[in-house]
């Protein structure tokens, strides 16, 4: 029995040619599309720091308009390629 289809949506990010390339390396490590490894990367992030998502709209427009901005109270990783192992 396979997996449903749900429906997805485009988004588009900007990083920083070096996450760009730990991004594509990380992926194809996984045999993974990076959408994909992006999406499993996103959703562990989101178990270990659970999130109220209860409003999914985005804005009040229906799209990718981001909600009011909250502080947090945990110190910002000083880069994601000291969390990478390098070979």
């Amino acid at each position: 029995m396979s997996r449903p289809q749900l429906k997805t949506v485009a988004a588009t990010i900007r990083v920083t040619p070096e996450l760009k390339a730990i991004w594509t390396a990380a992926a194809t490590a996984e045999r993974r599309s990076m959408a994909n490894l992006f999406e499993v990367a996103l959703r562990e992030y989101v178990q270990r720091h659970p999130l109220d998502c209860s409003d999914t709209s985005g804005g009040a427009d229906g799209g990718d308009t981001p909600g009011p901005s909250r502080k947090s109270s945990r110190p910002r990783r000083a880069s994601a390629a000291a969390h990478i192992k390098q070979d």
